[in-house]
Formats: structure tokens, C-alpha cells, sequence
């Protein structure tokens, strides 16, 4: 085997571990930043939920055009909590992520579980589409790296 054959088996071998631990790397901390973002977005509904029902003394209809915000009348105490949920969307015909947060809030006398959800769909295909391109970006960057080497 000739040394140049050797290097290059080495460097495309070294090549494809970087880059691929690379792509890990990059999808999760995506993964992790998309999460983050809907979670504040959450809790920022809440305290405009919070803040129109101390204001207006009423539960609101709808703080967007989603309708993502439901309320039911609540007897016990329930801790606040942030899920990840599937959802069946009927347009979509399928079901989908979404981040809810669940908290109680008071309206007069009257305890009301307040559901917030935040679809996740275009989240998915946001990373799917990140993940597609680095793919194709890894092997166009190899194959140049092999033709440069050989030449």
C-alpha cells in the first residue's frame, strides 16, 4: 500500500469520527436550545394568563391565534409542571410534540388547571433539515478531500 493511499485511508477515517461526534454534538445542543426556547415561551403565556386574570378578574379566551390555552375547573392543589406530549393535529392527520405547562390559577373563588401547549412540529422539521444538509456538507467535504489528496 503506498504511503499516500495509507494517509488518506487515516485522514478520512479521523475525518468521519470528528465530524461525526461533531453532528452528535451540534443535533443535541440544537435539541437542547429548541427545548429551552419553548419552555420560556411557556411560561411566559403563564404570566400573561396570570396577569390578565388579576387585571380582568376572568379567565382569558385566547392570548393567540393557536388556541393552545384550555382551562378546567380544578378541585385539589396540582404543582406546577412542564411535559413533552404528543398532540393529534386533524389537519396533519397525525400525531405530533408539543411542551405543555400545567399550572392552577384562581378566578374569584374558582381553582382552574390552566393547560398551555406548544407545538414542537416545526421544530422537528427545522432539525431534520439541519441534520439533512450537515449530512450532505460531511460527504461533499470528504469526497473533495479524497479527489485533493489523490491529486
Amino acid at each position: 500500500m503506498r504511503l499516500l493511499t495509507k494517509n488518506s485511508i487515516y485522514f478520512l477515517l479521523i475525518t468521519l469520527i470528528v465530524f461525526c461526534i461533531g453532528g452528535f454534538v451540534f443535533y443535541y445542543q440544537l435539541q437542547h436550545i429548541i427545548n429551552e426556547e419553548a419552555a420560556e415561551e411557556l411560561y411566559h403565556k403563564k404570566e400573561q394568563v396570570v396577569d390578565f386574570i388579576s387585571q380582568q378578574h376572568k379567565l382569558p379566551e385566547s392570548l393567540s391565534k393557536e388556541g393552545d390555552m384550555k382551562f378546567y375547573p380544578c378541585d385539589k392543589a396540582i404543582s406546577e409542571r412542564l411535559i413533552d406530549t404528543l398532540i393529534y393535529i386533524r389537519t396533519e392527520e397525525e400525531s405530533l410534540p408539543s411542551k405543555q405547562l400545567h399550572f392552577v390559577t384562581a378566578v374569584a373563588d374558582q381553582r382552574y388547571l390552566v393547560i398551555l401547549n406548544k407545538p414542537m412540529f416545526e421544530t422537528d422539521d427545522l432539525i431534520e433539515t439541519i441534520t439533512y444538509s450537515f449530512s450532505i456538507i460531511g460527504i461533499v467535504l470528504i469526497v473533495i478531500l479524497l479527489i485533493s489528496n489523490y491529486l
